[in-house]
């Protein structure tokens, strides 16, 4: 049987490590688009749920999804925090109100405004008009993570 050499044990090692890194980044990858998945879908069941069965906020829509806005906000970080990146250190609230500026940017005034101008501009149903800001939302928060974040 031939030993292997010095030069095949470290390649062995590096594969091993960059392997290893891929993985954890896929399933870090994973775990974030499942929480955006999550944090969509409690959005849009609480906008729906307060719109569709309470006259008020039928009439004001914007605050509905103010509150859609802030639950899913809150849970996202949560998850991504501590599911999505494992951290285990303690709550830390600049950290917190750092991840909310961000989101406000992207996720709640284009998404706010996309919505009221579908409804109040363009006349089109509530719904399509919050999901237009969403994908708004989405392609301003990819952008801005990839090339200024």
């Amino acid at each position: 049987m031939m030993q292997p050499t010095l030069r095949a044990l470290l390649l062995r090692v590096l594969d091993n490590c960059i392997i290893n890194y891929f993985k954890k980044i896929y399933w870090e990858a994973f775990r974030f688009a499942t929480v955006g998945f999550i944090s969509m879908a409690i959005d849009f069941a609480i906008f729906i749920s307060l719109t569709r069965l309470t006259s008020y906020f039928h009439e004001h829509y914007l605050q509905a999804n103010v509150i859609g806005f802030c639950i899913a906000v809150i849970n996202s970080y949560l998850l991504n925090k501590y599911w999505t990146f494992k951290q285990k250190k303690g709550h830390d609230w600049q950290e917190f109100f750092k991840f909310i500026g961000i989101m406000m940017v992207g996720s709640f005034i284009i998404a706010q405004t996309a919505l009221y101008t579908s409804v109040e501009i363009l006349h089109i149903y509530d719904l399509i008009g919050k999901i237009v800001g969403v994908i708004i939302g989405y392609i301003w928060n990819f952008f801005t993570a990839k090339y200024i974040v």
